[in-house]
């Protein structure tokens, strides 16, 4: 039995790309892109079964969804993140040498710094937090699609008809008398 089916994968790579990507992510709001990565998981959990998908297995499938997708998320983001550098550098110089902006946020942008200096234990406490709560969150859009996505139940087999105008059962019939010895 394999460890990733296809819902998971499907649920953590529409949850990862989506929330990496750095137009598309920004409408990430409220978990948005987490919850739909959960819901396509169960969703899809709910075609490969002939009956109904139970919320708890809704959930379970979401949450092993938000796991591969925190980690595509991850994985995906480095390099983006390594793209956008110059333009972001570029954007938080333009900003610090216009006039317009308060001394305050000035001296945010400029401690803000390119990100270079961040140390290894923020960014893994930030990525295990991250992992969390993609876990969590997806788990929650799983149960959301388990109960929206939910296949009808079967209808229950029809009834033995009972026939009350048949005549009752025969007795059973006795053997007949032996024939007396000679």
């Amino acid at each position: 039995m394999s460890l990733l089916k296809r819902p998971e994968v499907l649920g953590g790579v529409t949850l990862g790309v989506l929330s990496a990507l750095p137009v598309v992510g920004a409408f990430n709001c409220c978990c948005a892109w987490i919850l739909l990565g959960g819901a396509v998981a169960a969703q899809q959990q709910q075609e490969q079964q002939p009956l109904p998908i139970s919320n708890s297995e809704g959930a379970d499938v979401g949450f092993r969804a938000g796991v591969l997708g925190a980690l595509i998320w991850v994985v995906l983001s480095w390099p983006i993140g390594l793209l956008l550098r110059p333009v972001i550098q570029r954007y938080v110089e333009r900003a610090l040498e216009s006039r317009d902006l308060p001394p305050e946020v000035q001296n945010l942008l400029a401690s803000m710094g390119t990100g270079s200096e961040t140390p290894w234990a923020m960014v893994f406490v930030g990525n295990l937090l991250l992992l969390m709560v993609c876990a969590l969150v997806a788990a929650l859009g799983g149960l959301f699609g388990a109960m929206y996505f939910r296949k009808p139940e079967p209808p229950p087999p029809p009834p033995i008809p009972i026939n009350y105008w048949a005549p009752p059962p025969l007795p059973p019939l006795d053997p007949p008398p032996a024939a007396p010895e000679r």
